[in-house]
This record gives C-alpha cells, structure tokens and sequence, in this order.
C-alpha cells in the first residue's frame, strides 16, 4: 500500500516539477513591432498594428546560466532584408513557477544595407568596435510562461538616450519610452 502512494505521488508531482522547471537553452521564432508606441496619441494605434510593414520576424535565443540569470539574443529582419536588428542582453530572472520574469540591459545593433554596403549603426564592419561604442544601451523587461517543452515570451525594450561611449554622462542612462518596441516569441525548451 505505500509503495503505491508513494508511485502515485511520484507520478503526480515528477511532471509538474518538470513543467515548472528553468530551461537551460531556449530557442524559436520572434515577431517584433517595429514602429515605436506612442502612448500619448492613441488615434491611429489600431491601423499600425494592422500594417504588416510596420512588423519585424525573426529568432530569438536565450540561455538561463542559473535559474536567475540570463542571456538572451532576439534578432529580426526588415520584409525586404535591408535591415536586421539584434539586442543582446544581460538579464535577472525571477521564476515563478509556469512563469518567468526577466528585466534586464544590453545593447541595441542595427546591421543595415546601403547599395551592397553593410553597416552595423552607421559604422563599416571594419570598425565594428566603434559600431558596438554606438549602440544604444537597451533596457529590457520580459514575461515568459514555460509550459513543458514551449515558451511563450513577451518583451519590451527600451533603448537609453545614450550610447556605450557616452555611459559616463548621467543624461545617456534616460530611458527614451516614446521609443520602446514591443516583441512576442514562441520559444522551444531544451534541458
């Protein structure tokens, strides 16, 4: 008879502790919406969502060093290709059983097409550190509910008034919230 209970509670609590468990890496698809929210004037809200141009796909990875630290990589693309966006970060997470919430910082990379000349924030390739020095410095918040196997993640980014160059000055921490993007990705739990 115990054995049979503790069987029972072994099958009951094994999946739930499983579902409820950090991924370690987490990889899928994002969908980002590329124009910046204005809070303040709500008139045309609707017809901006419903623009497919105003929308950026692309993939998101993420790896969750400890159950409260993370990195995470989402990247999309123009429709036409001429430009991908990429905003590494460094983030604290706070898990929640099914749910996930991380706020974090990192940096926020344009790579853009100019007649077969490729850009990183308006700096060649060759000079890619000057490009990462003028990248924005990026506040991140994201909401990630992990059922099993499938994340599903929310996520705002707001990008500071200044860049990595400028850190010192007090005035580049100021968040730019008429900026922020917002993205959605569906993410696949491995380990």
């Amino acid at each position: 008879m115990k054995k049979k209970i503790i069987v029972i509670l072994l099958a009951l609590l094994v999946p739930a502790a499983s579902l409820m468990a950090t991924p370690w890496i987490q990889v899928g698809a994002n969908v980002g919406y590329s124009p910046a929210l204005n809070f303040e004037d709500t008139s045309d809200f609707v017809d901006g969502f419903s623009d497919l141009q105003n929308y950026k796909f692309g993939a998101e990875a993420r790896i969750n060093l400890f159950d409260w630290v993370s990195l995470a990589v989402p990247g999309t693309f123009a429709l036409d290709f001429s430009q991908f966006d990429i905003q590494p970060s460094v983030n604290l997470n706070l898990p929640l059983g099914f749910l996930d919430i991380a706020l974090g910082v990192g940096a926020k990379m344009q790579i853009s097409n100019d007649n077969g000349n490729w850009y990183m924030n308006g700096s060649s390739f060759s000079q890619a550190g000057n490009a990462f020095l003028d990248s924005n410095f990026l506040y991140r918040g994201a909401l990630t509910f992990n059922l099993g196997f499938l994340g599903i993640g929310l996520a705002a980014a707001v990008p500071s008034s200044g860049t990595f160059s400028e850190m010192g000055e007090l005035d580049a921490w100021t968040p730019q919230w008429e900026s922020t993007a917002i993205s959605a990705s569906v993410l696949v739990n491995f380990f």
